[in-house]
């Protein structure tokens, strides 16, 4: 087998390995864990913007969205002790955040946050 075949294989190999079904498995149990909620960001706003949920006092960063961006994130239903959670958007190095308010997303839902280009006009919508 040539060099070529081997590292074709590899490859090949390494991306099927890396595929992912969206459903992970609690560790120990074999079972499916439950599958994520997503987070979907649209940042309308001039700068771009850390995104954080917050839960039972807890802080979590769960990524970052430049200017005129997208984002898509998935969240572990896990970090929500409560069944409650708020996305928390600021600019890197501070100034102004905005957030959705208290939000109650089951696994598999979607949270629609839009970041507007005036931070009054952002929301949130669960689907």
């Amino acid at each position: 087998m040539g060099i070529k075949a081997v590292v074709a294989a590899l490859v090949i190999g390494g991306a099927v390995g890396c595929g992912r079904t969206g459903v992970g498995y609690s560790e120990g149990s074999g079972q499916p864990a439950a599958p994520a909620i997503m987070v979907v960001v649209q940042n309308d706003y001039m700068l771009p913007m850390d995104i954080y949920a917050v839960s039972n006092g807890r802080t979590q960063r769960i990524g970052n969205v430049g200017p005129g961006m997208n984002g898509n994130f998935a969240l572990d239903p896990g970090i929500m002790p409560t069944g409650f959670v708020d996305i928390v958007a600021r600019p890197p190095g501070g100034g102004r955040a905005v957030d959705t308010g208290q939000l109650n997303p089951t696994a598999g839902q979607t949270v629609d946050f839009y970041i507007g280009d005036q931070l009054q006009t952002s929301h949130a919508t669960i689907r």
